[in-house]
């Protein structure tokens, strides 16, 4: 029999109920038939801190992800034309059609974007199931999607958050929560 693998994707503030849930079902899960690993981001340092050596003690390995769910890494970066020697001409055509192009057309885009990265990471990682943690729905759309996308078949979501909170969003966020 195969191992699967799962990726635990967190999302977290703070050290609480979703990261002690998520520390128990990693001590508790049959490593004979599962791989576990986990997906990080999260912003404040002293909590990201005790996150890593508590995985570590497991030792369950951790990709960190910054607040869009892409990898630290360097497997992305946000303007790739950055780091070129040659100087740019200062009214370029692209400038021109960047111009242009209206503000929810560019958000939509990187989002596009970002969706395709994440699901590449997924697919490098050869993830069999995804297991989402975490406190809010609007922040689930872009892995949500990206797991989609990447083709993975089985998708697990803890959402700790009121029902009701679903109603204060717009309705193509609820339609994806």
């Amino acid at each position: 029999m195969t191992k699967r693998r799962i990726g635990y994707y967190l999302v977290t503030p703070e050290f609480g109920g979703a990261e002690l849930y998520l520390l128990a079902l990693l001590r508790w899960l049959d490593r004979a038939r599962f791989t576990p690993f986990v997906y990080l981001s999260c912003p404040i340092q002293s909590v990201k801190t005790r996150l890593l050596e508590e995985l570590g003690r497991l030792d369950v390995p951790v990709k960190e992800l910054n607040e869009d769910g892409l990898p630290l890494n360097g497997h992305h970066t946000p303007n790739p034309q950055g780091a070129s020697a040659l100087p740019r001409p200062r009214y370029s055509w692209k400038r021109i059609v960047r111009a242009l192009v209206p503000p929810a057309a560019k958000v939509a885009w990187y989002h596009l974007r970002t969706v395709k990265a994440v699901a590449a990471m997924f697919r490098q990682d050869a993830v069999d199931v995804v297991h989402f943690m975490h406190l809010h729905y609007p922040s689930l759309e872009i892995p949500l999607l990206a797991s989609w996308a990447a083709g993975i078949r089985v998708r697990v979501m803890d959402v700790h958050t009121a029902p009701s909170d679903l109603l204060n969003i717009p309705r193509l966020r609820r339609l994806i929560a």
